[in-house]
């Protein structure tokens, strides 16, 4: 005796179909056979067959349902041990492995799965089409026909629809894609919303050549998804439609790629086309020995010699293995690796692989929450209650080398040296920071010099980081974006409709400063507008739930140092406030209070997706009544959560409000889409300062001699050309802001205060060079951008920085032992990022299309990252490409001195023992 469910339901015998009764007894027999070989309770099989509200008559109705089953179920041919009991608190279904076509179906796709993960496509393709052959139609049609909507068709329906797309994904890669166009056009045709097997029909017609008819079906699904559920297709769709209109290669099968029609064997993801076919490696990947601006933090944790678990070898290991963990996780936390460990002191690293532009300032951080946690754990654990945590931070240059057997990155340095020295003077329960990790990062925490032959200082504190207004810069040269975000608002305002507005800029062009000018500005503006503001902050990359926490309490108006009473007062008044009934309200104030109390340290992310959406309904309500300005500052670090908020916010249907986004150029390298081509969004792009508004700039931050945090002393500022300084800031605020500090601070200044190998670039240089010293905090903006390349691009733009301006694909190729077009595409993509910049002079011949950097500091990050002996072998090869064809380089090339073991080569020397360039 066999089953059908997977289409309209039947029972075979070995003679054929069996007659079955009514409505009730087919719905009986139906939920009997989703839920086979298990117990069916009474009560679950009335709501199946009835709904909620089942007649009084139901149970005894049932009964005879049941009764009637059993003499149909009798009276087959070959029962096959086929049974229907009675089964306390109901009834169960005995029915062998075999005779439900459902269950063959998930024994048929379990081997297809297992056949192609092992590699053998043809046959695992079969399997799942074998599969696939038993559906006659929707899942018990019949009864779907009459109404039935039980929640297990729904995940039947579901499942068949994902055994679809992985054989399709299967035979894309096979090259099938001929073959099942047609089947893919009917079953999107009847799951139109479906992203994934929408995207798989677009892959299918791009490969036939059929483009237009491939944008096509995006432009149909993304219809469908806005105007039934408001929401724009997926990241990953978006990216394949983008990946179509710029034709990229990646998009084709291998075969394809390299000029043959023979079927690959790679199937297309889309991390294919966000990368590229020269994509080698991904961002932060230690492929070769490189300098780094690197901070180090040591922990000491110590028992009380004389407390009784100090003897007691197993306590002492188990009290120290809980240390380990607490350390193990805070680094992680924020961004850090734990390098290794001797007896009680654990040694973590931060800037490795990739470095942040706030590197010390987590190392701080991480070493105040390891010393917080570790009280915690000597008040709640007798057997460590007199334990402590000593804590010490350094900052400093580092040389990492490629990992080793141990597949862990090497690092060398003095800066290791010194964290451990630093270590021995460090008393209990203390945090102490040498005098570049003080610099670096004083400002976000509360701190005392140092009084011994060390410098640096205690930290004890970290200060209060929501939305810190820690921008000294005068406002120059914004009038204009300033005026623009006005307009905006006011048209907002008269049309009735959201607006999103991206802002997008270099590191420390101002983006900040100017969403901080027109917060400020919308206090005496005629639309009374209100803001909210929040920002995504390096430590909550993608999870976005401290920027939910921020958007919240500015909502309520909630300011640091409020108590968790007074912040709950302020939100129950905000939410009374809103036009919304009493249901509504509680629940917008039930969730908004876990992103409002400030005695909740961290949103747990189970309510998150609760609290954004009622986020999302609080901002519309208040917007529906008043000018709103939501700001999301540095957006380009968030998930596809916050994402998905922001532009929900302006979506079709919302209430008026204008949302203003800042970001850096990466967001449109990670979301070529965003923002372009819908009405309600547009973006400013902020230029660099011109010469006569920086001037200004820094006339006003050079006006007033600085009192330095440590030493409470004054310096005088010393004499700077004006041009020479211009020159070093770049027409960056945030640039002249840390040049100014330097210059406030003192100097001159030793080489190993500020970054890493710059002295010798700013002696070798030449006249091209900056005349000051490169502050840390600018190296480390420049470094994190870099650190952001594949590992290809960031090679070039190291064989850049040796050979300086002027460089052009054919020498970039000559030092990097690579390919001409290889080095033309990264030097195209370095262009995009607006890392380098191509000289327009019109020239012909092999140095035709020079390229140049449109900042001396990226020139002076990149150089001082390269280790010497790469950077003499850089140069060798350089001038070996010029001397071969009779050139002579188009400006001044920095040339380090050489050691006196490397080989020459054919290289002439001066009688410095430099290369020599004609």
């Amino acid at each position: 005796m066999r089953f059908n469910l997977l289409g309209p339901l039947e029972v075979l015998d070995d003679h054929g179909p069996l007659a079955l009764g009514g409505i009730r007894q087919r719905a009986t027999l139906g939920f009997l056979l989703l839920h086979a070989n298990r117990t069916v309770a009474t009560s679950r099989l009335l709501t199946a067959v009835w709904g909620e509200e089942s007649p009084a008559t139901a149970r005894k109705v049932l009964q005879n349902a049941v009764a009637a089953l059993r003499r149909t179920l009798a009276a087959g041919v070959s029962q096959h041990d086929v049974r229907l009991e009675t089964s306390a608190p109901g009834y169960v279904l005995r029915v062998p492995a075999g005779c439900v076509d459902w269950h063959r179906h998930q024994a048929l796709v379990d081997l297809g799965r297992a056949e192609l993960s092992a590699g053998e496509r043809e046959s695992g393709v079969a399997r799942l089409r074998e599969a696939l052959g038993l559906w006659r139609g929707p899942v018990l049609a019949d009864l779907a026909e009459s109404g039935v909507r039980w929640p297990e068709l729904s995940v039947i329906r579901s499942a068949r629809l994902d055994v679809l797309e992985e054989r399709v994904e299967a035979e894309l890669g096979a090259g099938l894609h001929q073959q099942i166009v047609g089947e893919l056009a009917a079953e999107t045709g009847a799951d139109p919303t479906r992203e994934r097997l929408c995207g798989q029909l677009m892959l299918a017609l791009y490969r036939c050549g059929r483009h237009a008819d491939a944008l096509t079906v995006y432009r149909r699904t993304r219809q469908r998804l806005v105007e039934d559920l408001g929401l724009d297709p997926g990241y990953e769709l978006q990216q394949l439609e983008q990946a179509i209109l710029n034709h990229e290669e990646a998009l084709l099968l291998p075969g394809a790629r390299d000029g043959g029609a023979a079927p690959g064997t790679a199937v297309f993801t889309p991390a294919d086309v966000r990368s590229g076919p020269a994509a080698v490696t991904g961002p932060g990947t230690v492929e070769s020995a490189e300098n780094k601006l690197v901070s180090v933090l040591m922990t000491r944790a110590q028992l009380d010699p004389q407390h009784e678990s100090a003897d007691d070898a197993e306590c002492v290991a188990d009290i120290l293995g809980t240390v380990d963990s607490i350390v193990r996780e805070e680094v992680a936390r924020h961004g850090g690796f734990v390098h290794g460990a001797i007896g009680s002191v654990r040694m973590a690293v931060f800037g490795v692989p990739h470095t942040h532009e706030d590197d010390a300032q987590r190392a701080v951080r991480a070493a105040l929450a390891i010393r917080e946690r570790t009280a915690a754990l000597a008040s709640s654990d007798t057997r460590a209650v007199q334990l402590n945590t000593a804590a010490a931070v350094t900052t400093g240059q580092a040389l990492i080398a490629p990992p080793g057997d141990d597949a862990q990155a090497r690092l060398t340095g003095a800066v290791v040296d010194q964290c451990q020295q630093l270590l021995a003077f460090v008393p209990p329960a203390t945090v102490r920071v040498c005098e570049i990790t003080l610099q670096a990062s004083g400002r976000a925490f509360t701190c005392f010099p140092a009084v011994d032959h060390l410098g640096g200082g205690h930290v004890t504190a970290a200060r209060c980081t929501e939305i810190p207004r820690t921008h000294c810069t005068p406002f120059f040269g914004r009038t204009r974006e300033l005026e623009v975000l006005h307009d905006l608002l006011s048209d907002v305002h008269t049309r009735g409709r959201g607006h999103l507005v991206t802002v997008f800029g270099e590191p420390g062009i101002g983006k900040s400063r100017l969403m901080e000018e027109f917060g400020e500005s919308l206090l005496t503006c005629p639309e009374q507008a209100r803001w909210v503001l929040g920002r995504v902050s390096a430590l909550d990359e993608g999870e976005g739930h401290g920027t939910l926490r921020q958007l919240v309490r500015s909502l309520a108006r909630i300011v640091p140092g409020d108590s968790s009473p007074a912040a709950l007062e302020k939100l129950a008044a905000t939410v009374d406030q809103l036009d919304v009934d009493r249901t509504t309200a509680e629940w917008l104030l039930a969730q908004l209070t876990r992103a409002a109390d400030p005695g909740v340290r961290v949103l747990p992310a189970a309510y998150a997706g609760q609290v954004m959406s009622a986020l999302r309904h609080a901002l519309e309500e208040e917007a529906a009544h008043r000018p709103l300005v939501v700001i999301v500052e540095d957006l380009h670090r968030a998930g596809k959560p916050l994402l998905n908020l922001v532009e929900q916010l302006v979506s079709p249907g919302t209430a008026p409000m204008l949302v203003i986004a800042t970001a850096r150029p990466e967001l449109q390298f990670r979301l070529p889409h965003w923002g372009g081509g819908k009405p309600s969004s547009s973006a400013i792009t902020l230029e660099r300062l011109d010469d006569a508004s920086m001037d200004g700039m820094l006339e006003a931050l050079l006006r007033v001699p600085r009192t330095s945090a440590v030493t409470g002393g004054q310096h005088r500022i010393p004499t700077v050309g004006r041009t020479e300084l211009r020159e070093c800031v770049g027409g960056n605020p945030r640039f002249a802001e840390e040049y100014a500090r330097l210059l406030r601070s003192g100097i001159p200044l030793l080489w190993d205060r500020v970054a890493p190998g710059l002295g010798v670039w700013r002696r070798t240089a030449g006249a091209a060079s900056p005349v000051l010293p490169v502050p840390q905090q600018v190296h480390s903006v420049i470094a994190a951008r870099l650190d952001d390349l594949p590992a290809d691009e960031k090679a070039v733009l190291h064989d850049m920085a040796v050979f300086g301006s002027g460089a052009t694909a054919e020498v970039i190729a000559a030092m990097g032992q690579r390919g001409t077009d290889q080095a033309n595409q990264c030097l195209a993509r370095l262009e995009r990022r607006e890392l380098v910049h191509r000289l327009r002079h019109g020239r012909t011949g092999p140095m035709a299309n020079e390229y140049c950097f449109p900042h001396p500091l990226i020139q002076a990050v990149a150089y001082s990252q390269i280790p010497l002996s790469s950077r003499v072998a850089r140069h060798h090869r350089a001038a070996a490409w010029l001397m071969e064809r009779g050139l002579t380089h188009p400006g001044p090339l920095p040339i380090p001195p050489l050691p006196p073991t490397l080989p020459v080569d054919s290289v002439p020397l001066d009688g410095n023992g430099k290369p020599t360039l004609r």
